[in-house]
């Protein structure tokens, strides 16, 4: 009897000991019949999608301590919902975290992520490109667009999708589905200016440079924003073959009602930064079109912003009003008491 409870002893403690490699960087001595088997869902509209619009996605694997444990990977197009990914674990309480579309610009912190060490509370992305260059000692020096780092947009869209508390059980597997959401938002700016009889006015004045003042470039792993500093979102394209104006596009990385920074549309000197010609609040004209959730901004993927300014070329100034649209909605700026 007492040889039975040695070797009853024996096991349980190799048991425990195989199972407390397993939950940090050592996956080989886990059991291999339990685990997580994922898949991966997006929505056009109301409508899912069998052949999702990814180049490549990542799996993060978080235990109950909300410690790293490992990372699965996919580069294998064409993504479809019904392809599934097995991830082998032993039995405990897990999160998943998935980004797909991550591109060269954007950077993974900390790197790399060490299993057993590296916390979900800590883990982030971030665009490479918002390390400012120039230190902002004041808030005139923040707001003066000449000092600020610039990113440059691109057309991978991010997405993002999470699944928490999975439940593992040895000897059995988890099926999850992880539903993912665009965070890319496409800014289409239409600008033109008009003479006071309505025709295109062709000054050559009329092509200024434009950018997005905005703080969005740092994003943690429960897709939060982390402050950051602001920076200029550069066009993705721009089109100047166009009698009294251009249209550009912007890729912002999110539209958010908390972003740390409001961001805004800036229309600057050609060459010189320094010159705002123009600017005024991108979210403030979202909310004055009916995009005054962050569900309606969620669910919205792209937006046409016009600006249609009437100018003339007297000593009186060069615009002299401004009509504003969104998505075909006019913008009409409220009273403070009305």
């Amino acid at each position: 009897m007492f040889i039975k409870k040695l070797h009853r002893l024996a096991y349980i403690l190799a048991l425990a000991l195989s199972l407390h490699g397993c939950m940090f960087d050592d996956l080989s001595h886990c059991p291999t019949d339990s685990g997580i088997v994922l898949s991966l869902s997006y929505c056009l509209g109301t409508e899912a999608v069998q052949t999702l619009p990814l180049k490549h996605v990542s799996f993060y694997v978080f235990d109950a301590r909300k410690r790293f444990v490992c990372c699965v990977t996919d580069e294998n197009e064409p993504f479809t919902a019904d392809h599934t990914y097995y991830v082998p674990l032993p039995e405990g309480i897990y999160t998943v975290v998935s980004w797909a579309n991550l591109h060269e610009r954007v950077i993974i912190s900390p790197e790399p992520f060490i299993p057993g060490e590296t916390t979900l509370d800590e883990a982030c992305i971030r665009l490479s490109e918002t390390t400012p260059s120039i230190p902002h000692e004041s808030k005139a020096a923040e707001d003066d667009t000449s000092r600020l780092p610039t990113a440059g947009g691109v057309d991978q869209f991010l997405y993002y999708g999470a699944e928490k508390s999975i439940a593992v059980h040895t000897g059995q597997t988890t099926r999850k589905v992880i539903g993912l959401k665009r965070n890319t938002k496409v800014i289409n700016l239409s600008v033109r200016y008009n003479r006071a009889d309505g025709t295109p006015c062709d000054n050559p004045s009329h092509h200024p440079d434009a950018c997005i003042r905005t703080a969005d470039g740092i994003f943690k792993f429960d897709n939060s924003l982390s402050p950051c500093c602001p920076y200029l979102l550069e066009c993705t394209r721009r089109d100047d073959h166009i009698t009294g104006g251009f249209d550009a596009a912007f890729h912002k990385v999110t539209l958010r009602s908390d972003e740390p920074v409001e961001p805004e549309i800036i229309l600057t000197a050609p060459g010189n930064r320094a010159e705002v010609i123009y600017q005024a609040s991108l979210m403030e004209w979202l909310r004055g079109t009916g995009y005054d959730s962050q569900e309606k901004l969620d669910n919205t993927h792209e937006y046409l912003v016009e600006l249609r300014f009437t100018c003339t070329h007297g000593s009186d100034g060069t615009h002299t009003s401004i009509r504003i649209f969104v998505n075909g909605w006019e913008y009409v700026p409220m009273d403070d008491g009305v």
